[in-house]
């Protein structure tokens, strides 16, 4: 919001948004200040922008003869995230992990890792892991050792 102690086309506010600062991805009403959205945002891309807006008062006639005055303000814009990148396992071996028939029970058989894109303070960037076959005689279980990491157990 501006005001302008002016009267008449003097006291008229313009409102301009930087275009570096803005890179493509807002808009501002030049009438009412109103700035919105104007592409796609995405949080792994870049996660805030500092914008630039300009108020000038006469800008439509005074601009050109020097006449008009302006102000500029920094808005911060934090993008939230939203759980829109999949989690990536970590390769696994490309053969069988092999045990021996002295494995303890709660021996590590094999540590489990993975990464997601998403925001990794946030339930969105964490990943949980679950055995979903193969397993019928229940002699593996497995453990989160935190949110991206989990050791497969005998």
């Amino acid at each position: 919001e501006a005001s302008d102690a002016d009267s008449g086309d003097y006291g008229k506010i313009t409102f301009l948004l930087d275009r570096i600062s803005s890179l493509g991805k807002f808009q501002i009403n030049p009438e009412t200040g109103m700035l919105n959205v104007s592409d796609r945002l995405d949080r792994e891309q870049q996660s805030s922008y500092m914008l630039i807006v300009e108020a000038w008062d006469n800008y439509q006639f005074g601009y050109s003869s020097g006449e008009s005055r302006n102000a500029f303000k920094q808005i911060g814009v934090t993008i939230l995230d939203v759980n829109d990148e999949p989690p990536v396992m970590n390769p696994l071996p490309e053969s069988c992990v092999m045990v021996t028939e002295f494995l303890e029970p709660g021996e590590t058989v094999y540590t489990l890792k993975a990464s997601d894109a998403d925001d990794p303070n946030t339930p969105n960037g964490w990943v949980s892991f679950s055995i979903l076959a193969g397993n019928d005689q229940e002699l593996f279980e497995i453990e989160p050792l935190d949110h991206w990491t989990a050791r497969l157990y005998a």
